[in-house]
């Protein structure tokens, strides 16, 4: 279930971040590992906000844990956060973007995801993405 509104039932276990890194017409997806969470699928860099961390400071880290790309706070823009039950596991998905000026030089962490692709939004809904990316792409880039 993706959800834009919090319903009484909603129970949030884990904030998740993410962020579509956008390069002109294009953003950066990055395939999951096949013994990963949802292993072989697309998604934007993100994850898991650690306790006490602010959700600004979990978006950043995690693009830099897993793309090795530096990105400045002020760069940033909050989108808005959406409501996710994956089967028994309730979370809270915060979305942000950012714009680059250039394509940046990836050194993919590959304990985490296997593979890159700058995709269009119209390609990357061809993409095997994780469930509930086009409703975040859809949501994010109306």
């Amino acid at each position: 279930m993706f959800s834009l509104k919090k319903n009484k039932e909603f129970i949030s276990q884990r904030d998740v971040v993410i962020c579509y890194l956008i390069h002109k017409d294009n953003i950066l997806f990055l395939k999951r590992g096949l013994d990963k969470f949802k292993g072989g699928m697309w998604t934007a860099p993100g994850g898991k906000r650690e306790n006490n961390e602010s959700l600004e400071n979990a978006v950043i880290r995690e693009i830099l844990e897993e793309t090795d790309i530096s990105i400045d706070k002020e760069n940033l823009s909050y989108i808005d956060k959406c409501y996710i039950k994956h089967d028994n596991f309730h979370f809270t998905m915060h979305i942000f973007k950012t714009h680059l000026n250039q394509i940046p030089q990836i050194n993919l962490n590959t304990d985490e995801n296997i593979e890159y692709a700058w995709a269009s939004i119209n390609d990357a809904k061809k993409l095997n993405l994780i469930e509930h990316a086009i409703d975040c792409l859809n949501f994010t880039f109306k």
